[in-house]
C-alpha cells in the first residue's frame, strides 16, 4: 500500500484518463487510474448544485439551571447504537451521557489525574465488548463499561491525536512524531495496546511554534495543515488539508480510492500573517478543516469558505461513497454526527454563549441522491 500522500500525488500525475459511463454526461470531472487505484477528479461545482436541508429540531440538551446539563466547551459528540448521546465537556473534565429523550443518565470520569479521571478529555469511541474509550490529553485513554463503571487506564506509547475502531475492534490512529527530520504527522494501524503495527500515511507537519527565552511556545492559528482521519461505514477516510485530496481506505487500512476536487488554494489573510508574523505559516489556507461520513457512506467535507466560519452554521461539500461530488450544503453548528437521517450538532447561542447539543430530523433525507 502507498504510504505517503506525496507518492499518491505523483501516481496521479502519471495516470491515464478513462471515459466516464456511470453518471450523467454533464459531469465535468474525470477518472484516472495508475492500474490499481482509481482517482475521481471532481470539478469545482457539485453535480446537483446547492441543497437546502429541511431540518426539524427534535431535541436540545443544555441549560443553565442544572449543572448536569451545563456544558463548558464541548469537544466531541458521539451517539451509540441505542441512541444514547455522549458529550465530552472539556473544561468540566467529564463526559455526560444522555438517553434518546435528552434525559441525563450518568457522568463518565471526573477532574483529576488518577484512574478514571480526566485532565483534558477529547473524544469518545465505542470499542470491543461495548467498552467506552475516552481519550484524555495526548497519551492516556480511560476505559469504561457501557453502564459507566471504570475498567482501566491505558497509557499510549506515542502522541495520539485521534483514533477509530473498525468492525473487528482493530484501530487506526493519527499520531505526531518528532525525529531528526522534524515534526511529522502519521496515520498508523495500532494493536489492542495501541502499539504501532504499520505506518500507512506520513507527512511533514509544520507546527505554529517559536522559542522565547529558551521556552518552546506553540499556538493555534486556525490555519494549520496536515493529515486528518475519520471513519466511514466500511473503512476509513484520510485527508491532507494542504490539498483537496481524500483517500478512502477499507477496514484493514488498505487504500481503495482517491478523491480529488479541482479548486484553487485561498491565501491566508494579511491580518493573520501580521498577527502571527513570528510563527511559520503555510503558503495558503487549508482546503478544509474536517470531514465526516454518514451511515450511508456519503462524505461531508467542511470547507474554509468565509461564510463557513460562523459558529451557527457550516458549509460542506457532499460526496457519495464512490467519490463523486454531489451537493454543497449548509449544516447548523459544529461537531456534527449524521446517522439514519438524524443530525446531531453543537449549537452555541451568540448572545448567552450557552452550548447546546441539538438533534434535527432531516425531512428530505430520502430525497438526497446517492449517485
Amino acid at each position: 500500500m502507498n504510504t505517503h500522500m506525496t507518492m499518491i500525488a505523483a501516481l496521479i500525475l502519471f495516470s491515464s484518463s478513462q471515459p466516464l459511463s456511470s453518471i450523467p454526461q454533464d459531469w465535468k470531472g474525470k477518472i484516472q487510474t495508475d492500474g490499481k487505484i482509481k482517482t475521481i477528479v471532481n470539478p469545482k461545482d457539485p453535480l446537483y448544485g446547492d441543497l437546502k436541508l429541511d431540518l426539524k429540531e427534535e431535541l436540545a440538551i443544555g441549560r443553565e439551571d442544572d449543572d448536569r446539563y451545563l456544558f463548558n466547551r464541548v469537544r466531541n459528540i458521539a451517539v451509540d447504537d441505542d441512541g444514547r448521546i455522549y458529550v465530552v465537556d472539556i473544561r468540566n473534565r467529564r463526559v455526560q451521557v444522555f438517553d434518546g429523550e435528552g434525559r441525563f443518565l450518568m457522568t463518565l470520569g471526573r477532574s483529576g489525574q488518577g484512574p478514571g479521571e480526566f485532565q483534558s478529555p477529547a473524544e469518545v469511541r465505542f470499542g470491543p465488548a461495548n467498552s467506552i474509550f475516552v481519550k484524555d490529553s495526548i497519551q492516556k485513554i480511560e476505559i469504561f463499561s457501557k453502564d459507566g463503571r471504570y475498567e482501566k487506564t491505558m497509557t499510549v506509547p506515542h502522541i495520539l491525536e485521534s483514533f477509530y475502531f473498525n468492525m473487528n475492534g482493530e484501530v487506526l490512529g493519527a499520531i505526531w512524531t518528532v525525529d531528526e527530520s522534524g515534526h511529522r504527522k502519521e496515520i498508523v494501524s495500532l494493536d489492542e495496546n495501541f502499539r504501532i503495527k504499520a505506518h500507512l500515511f506520513s507527512k511533514p507537519y509544520l507546527p505554529a511554534s517559536k522559542t522565547t527565552n529558551g521556552v518552546y511556545v506553540m499556538t493555534q492559528t486556525g490555519y494549520e495543515q496536515g493529515l486528518l482521519l475519520n471513519q466511514r461505514p466500511n473503512g476509513f477516510i484520510v485527508g491532507d488539508s494542504s490539498d483537496y485530496i481524500l483517500s478512502l481506505l477499507d477496514e484493514k487500512g488498505s487504500l481503495q480510492l482517491i478523491v480529488k476536487k479541482d479548486v484553487s488554494p485561498q491565501p491566508i489573510p494579511a491580518d493573520i500573517r501580521k498577527k502571527y508574523q513570528d510563527y511559520p505559516l503555510p503558503e495558503h489556507a487549508p482546503f478544509y478543516d474536517s470531514f465526516l461520513s454518514d451511515d450511508l457512506g456519503r462524505i461531508y467535507v467542511f470547507t474554509r469558505e468565509e461564510e463557513a466560519k460562523d459558529k451557527e452554521r457550516r458549509v460542506a461539500d457532499v460526496f457519495n461513497q464512490d467519490g463523486y461530488y454531489l451537493y454543497r450544503i449548509e449544516l447548523p453548528g459544529t461537531l456534527q454526527v449524521i446517522k439514519k437521517g438524524i443530525l446531531y450538532a453543537l449549537v452555541i447561542d451568540k448572545e448567552t454563549e450557552l452550548e447546546q447539543i441539538k438533534r434535527f430530523k432531516i425531512m428530505n433525507w430520502d430525497s438526497m441522491r446517492m449517485k
